[in-house]
């Protein structure tokens, strides 16, 4: 935590956790500074009812001032940030400046840098699903989200691989396609009576994730089993 110099009779001021911090964009911010009074009760009164808070926030990435209206709380040491608020790869500085009237002031401040959130990647259908070679499957990718809310889009990678660990092909030796759209369907008869790993990877924004699942193509139409979560 970066300080001015204390005269004596002034209060101290610190900010809480350290003069560095990395956060998740998709996590709340909440910034804390904390004021220790002079040693002596009756000069600790006096400054008390004279200290006046003031905070002030920079985007140094962006090399800007950073508005903190909506940010301030009832208690004038407290800041909070709701989650999205802050830029995912800027660094800001936050300064805490406690002051009284005739005498000098005493500042704290901390470096925020901001991560962009991973992303969560999910199949519908569960882990394993069981399903006949006379019906269609449709591969669901959904269910994965961003915790950061970008508006950017997906981009959804999908691969099939066979019991022996090869590319999946159809019944008729042929390369099996997937696309890349967030759903996938493989029409009735496609595949062959076997287990097959399906996985796809959800990509934005130079992030990425990855969700798997176990198929095993039956023959005929057996009951389907693991479709209960589409």
């Amino acid at each position: 935590v970066v300080k001015s110099a204390v005269p004596e009779g002034m209060a101290k001021i610190r900010i809480e956790g350290g003069a560095t911090r990395t956060v998740l964009r998709s996590t709340e911010v909440v910034i804390t500074a904390a004021v220790e009074q002079p040693k002596s009760c009756a000069l600790a009164e006096t400054v008390a009812a004279q200290l006046v808070f003031e905070w002030v926030a920079r985007d140094i990435t962006a090399g800007v001032a950073f508005p903190l209206e909506a940010a301030r709380t009832a208690n004038p040491l407290n800041l909070r940030m709701r989650r999205e608020t802050l830029i995912a790869g800027h660094t800001y500085m936050f300064s805490s400046t406690v002051s009284r009237v005739g005498a000098a002031n005493n500042t704290a401040s901390v470096s925020v840098t901001v991560e962009a959130s991973p992303l969560v990647a999910r199949l519908r259908g569960g882990s394993y699903w069981e399903v006949g070679t006379t019906k269609p499957l449709v591969l669901d990718a959904s269910a994965s989200y961003d915790p950061d809310d970008e508006d950017d889009p997906f981009t959804y990678e999908w691969k099939c691989f066979d019991a022996a660990g090869l590319a999946c092909t159809t019944n008729v030796g042929a390369p099996l396609e997937l696309g890349s759209r967030v759903r996938s369907r493989i029409a009735p008869n496609t595949l062959l009576a076997e287990v097959y790993d399906i996985t796809v990877t959800v990509i934005k924004l130079g992030r990425n994730a990855t969700a798997s699942q176990t198929i095993s193509v039956m023959t005929g139409d057996p009951p389907e089993i693991g479709r209960a979560h589409v």
